[in-house]
């Protein structure tokens, strides 16, 4: 009888065990972005991507470290961590590299054009990096010729081109849906993803934590100005069709944190709103701010596009726009998006004084 309950004792405490291991090994690091995971598990790291419309698991990627050789599931792709050289084909992965002191990783990246990190510009001159002008000219040549173990690239739900011969040569594709995140902290938690591959992640988290809690503090003070501001207009013309922020998409979000009465805000979505130009002349005419004019300054705008002269906004002159320094912008507001909120707050407040990506318009 005591003999039985030793064994009983025995197989309970190793169940216990095995089943700690197995919560501990379950735990999601993601708690702001939908569109991945990060699993530790015992001897390496799982990415899942889950495609931002259907929401189903798209891909998993083992993160393994070099010089190990855990078993890893089927259908899961491995990526060997620390990467030593990759692609990051978006200003906003540069961004969030910088951050992490890992631009000595990026052997290819996106058109110099669209660059603003000066560090980064400077590689490209010396050789180190090549910059190219679309996913296309990534060939499997010049991947092989540049060592390229990783490309990081924009996800539209397409496989990468020449995607099959490039994970024949031992290159992985792996897409970054952070643009299709609902939420400023979303966006940001990308970060992790990109601390992981270079193995930096505890200083991703660090940086994420520092950051989100700046934006959670400045948006908390949104609710001390107890109001929004007068109605706002997002976006502008694209031919004849206006492309505006929907409503549940990050800036619309982020307008609502910032207490902008954004004019489209109930309108769905996550991405952006293509509207008539009719309409839009239509619904403007209670705004008083329009934000995102593609101009950098009023005559610009109106010299441009005629349809704009219709536009009832333009004559209480709360004109903003990020154009003047684009590169900027796209690089740097992601991994900064408590930035990006104080200039929604200003706007939204019509506070004078300089602001980190927007500048109101001139005449």
């Amino acid at each position: 009888m005591k003999l039985s309950y030793l064994f009983f004792c025995f197989f309970l405490l190793i169940a216990c065990k095995s089943s700690r291991t197995d919560a501990v090994e379950q735990v999601g690091l993601i708690k702001h972005a939908a569109n991945f995971q990060l699993i530790t598990k015992e001897n390496y790291q799982l990415v899942q991507l889950f495609h931002p419309k259907t929401h189903q698991l798209e891909a998993s990627f083992a993160l393994v470290k070099r010089g190990t050789h855990p078993t890893i599931p089927s259908n899961t792709s491995i990526i060997t961590v620390p990467v030593r050289k990759m692609a990051a084909l978006s200003s906003t992965f540069i961004g969030m590299l910088n951050e992490l002191d890992a631009l000595e990783t990026v052997a290819m990246t996106t058109s110099e054009n669209y660059l603003w990190n000066k560090q980064m510009k400077a590689r490209i001159r010396k050789g180190l990096c090549t910059s190219v002008a679309t996913d296309d000219a990534v060939s499997p040549e010049l991947v092989v010729k540049k060592k390229v173990e990783l490309i990081v690239y924009s996800g539209f739900g397409q496989p990468f081109p020449n995607e099959a011969k490039l994970t024949q040569l031992g290159t992985i594709a792996l897409p970054n849906y952070d643009w299709e995140e609902t939420t400023a902290l979303g966006k940001l938690e990308w970060i992790k993803l990109f601390g992981a591959l270079t193995g930096k992640l505890d200083q991703a988290t660090e940086y994420f934590n520092k950051i989100s809690q700046e934006y959670k503090q400045l948006k908390a003070t949104t609710k001390k100005w107890k109001g929004k501001s007068k109605l706002a207009l997002a976006g502008d013309f694209y031919g004849d069709i206006w492309i505006a922020p929907a409503g549940q998409s990050f800036i619309a979000r982020m307008f609502k944190d910032a207490g902008i009465n954004y004019v489209y805000q109930l309108k769905s979505g996550t991405a952006s709103l293509q509207l008539a130009a009719e309409q839009v002349i239509k619904d403007e005419k209670a705004c008083f701010i329009w934000i995102n004019a593609e101009g950098t300054t009023v005559k610009q705008l109106l010299k441009n596009d005629a349809k704009r002269k219709q536009l009832t906004v333009l004559k209480h002159r709360q004109v903003y726009s990020y154009l003047h320094d684009s590169n900027y912008f796209w690089e740097m507001s992601a991994v900064h998006p408590e930035w990006l909120l104080a200039d929604f707050c200003q706007i939204a407040q019509n506070k004078k004084g300089a602001m980190h990506f927007y500048k109101k318009l001139a005449e």
